[in-house]
């Protein structure tokens, strides 16, 4: 003869305990996934994620020129390029920088893409180079990360420095957009020990 909990719960003396508590736990377990949905899906609102990724049309590599750190001239012709930024809707607002721009950047349809550029200046080479563009829905604005490694080793006085130029091409953003650049720096296999 089969007994269930509730024939356990009748015939035997000091089960009432245990078998209360199996009948919480099968309740719990069948009331736990309503309740997770009911509370997740409370948080949505139907809002917008905060941070929507854009795509990139066209990345350009980053264009270096290595310059002595005492180069007056050089000093001279970088000066107020450094972190400056630049949204290119047509031919005319392509800057005249101390690089120069090729085809690549004057045969950009201006009609459908804006390009963006920026520069800056280092004590170190770049190694490794990498792109996000986004839109921040809470902030509005459109945002621009450089992720940036290098292997050179930090130093107090450096010989060399490097005026780089970076550049990507994104759909065409409003005229009145607000472009924010962030550059994120890695260091790449340094040997701390030596």
């Amino acid at each position: 003869m089969k007994h269930t909990i509730f024939d356990l719960e009748r015939k035997k003396p000091g089960t009432f305990a245990a078998v209360a508590c199996v009948k919480r736990v099968a309740v719990c377990a069948a009331l736990l996934p309503a309740i997770g949905v009911t509370f997740s899906s409370c948080n949505k609102n139907d809002e917008p994620p905060s941070e929507v990724n854009l795509p990139i049309i066209r990345q350009y590599l980053p264009v270096t020129v290595q310059f002595a750190a005492d180069d007056a001239e050089w000093k001279k012709n970088i000066k107020g390029w450094a972190n400056r930024k630049v949204i290119v809707n047509n031919l005319e607002e392509l800057p005249e920088d101390p690089i120069g721009f090729s085809a690549a950047y004057k045969g950009v349809n201006y009609n459908d893409y804006t390009l963006l550029i920026t520069y800056s200046v280092e004590d170190w080479d770049i190694e490794t180079y990498d792109n996000r563009f986004y839109r921040d829905n809470v902030e509005k604005t459109y945002n621009w990360t450089i992720g940036l490694g290098t292997s050179t080793p930090p130093s107090d006085s450096p010989e060399q420095l490097y005026f780089t130029r970076y550049a990507i091409l994104v759909k065409k953003l409003p005229q009145d957009a607000t472009l924010n650049i962030w550059f994120s720096h890695r260091a790449l296999n340094w040997d701390w020990n030596e």
